[in-house]
């Protein structure tokens, strides 16, 4: 219910944003979960930041990470965070080889610390983590955009939708 009311609410406040096309994609993805959230389960657990945007995290002296505003921390899959990031800052044009590129990255990051996710698990998590960014994480910043001035909003709206496109192969 809270999802979909997100959804219908947004729709009815910025309809250029939530178009009748996002609408249907985004139902088609809540109304789907049972089919791609076992990807998602398939991960291990970790602490995942749940924010994890250019707005709260930024690197320092010799490329150490630094991440600010940790009040939405949660155990979650490790891809959760990745999914975020790429929302916020890819565009609707990132190809497939940059999310696997970026994706990549992470995974080996993990395996340097001991945690070890096969390729082919990792990508379906991440497809998967797409689709609850989509539904939960986007639908929320829409809702936040009812009260703030929120410029941003628009392009990872488009931005997720191209990236759940884009992996829906990673699901098969």
């Amino acid at each position: 219910p809270l999802w979909r009311a997100l959804l219908s609410g947004a729709a009815r406040r910025v309809p250029d944003i939530v178009t009748p096309h996002v609408v249907a994609s985004r139902t088609a993805l809540i109304d789907s979960i049972p089919e791609w959230h076992p990807a998602k389960d398939a991960n291990p657990t970790v602490i995942a930041h749940n924010d994890f945007n250019q707005r709260n995290v930024g690197f320092v002296g010799d490329d150490r990470l630094v991440a600010l505003d940790w009040e939405l921390v949660r155990k979650d899959s490790p891809q959760r965070d990745v999914a975020e990031l790429l929302t916020f800052t890819l565009d609707d044009t990132a190809s497939l080889a940059q999310v696997i590129h970026h994706g990549e990255q992470h995974r080996s990051a993990m395996a340097a610390t001991g945690l070890e996710i096969p390729a082919d698990q990792y990508f379906a998590g991440l497809a998967a983590d797409l689709r609850s960014e989509a539904i939960d994480r986007v639908g929320m910043q829409l809702l936040f955009e009812a009260a703030f001035d929120l410029p941003y909003v628009p392009r990872i709206n488009r931005t997720v939708d191209h990236l759940v496109a884009i992996t829906e192969p990673w699901l098969t």
